[in-house]
């Protein structure tokens, strides 16, 4: 039953105490799927795949703004990072827009420390 849920993106997994368990892999590799087909809360919240705490979602409806070149940018960011179910600093990072600097809500949750700067 866990299985069947993960895949449809009504739950993700949860490792308790660094201890994977036997059907860990199995049970990943369902949510990493069902997040990139945005199945069930994957498609309809943002959400985060952190097997080390609990499934958070948000709501998907935040402010944009414009940035230079026209394109959307998710309101609280500087530099601009794009409109997206979720972001993670790996992410940001390949972008080249690392460290960022958190102007106001943190959707993408990357100001781990509260200092106003992400993926530093």
């Amino acid at each position: 039953m866990n299985l069947v849920l993960v895949r449809r993106g009504a739950a993700s997994v949860w490792v308790f105490d660094g201890d994977l368990g036997r059907y860990a892999d199995r049970l990943l590799a369902a949510a990493r799927k069902a997040k990139a087909q945005k199945r069930g809360a994957w498609g309809a919240c943002r959400a985060r795949l952190d097997p080390s705490g609990a499934f958070e979602t948000r709501a998907k409806t935040s402010p944009a703004t414009t940035g230079s070149q026209g394109t959307s940018c998710m309101a609280g960011y500087s530099p601009c990072l794009p409109i997206t179910g979720d972001l993670s600093c790996a992410e940001v990072e390949a972008m080249g827009k690392a460290p960022v600097r958190v102007t106001g809500d943190d959707p993408y949750r990357l100001d781990e420390e509260g200092d106003g700067y992400g993926c530093e």
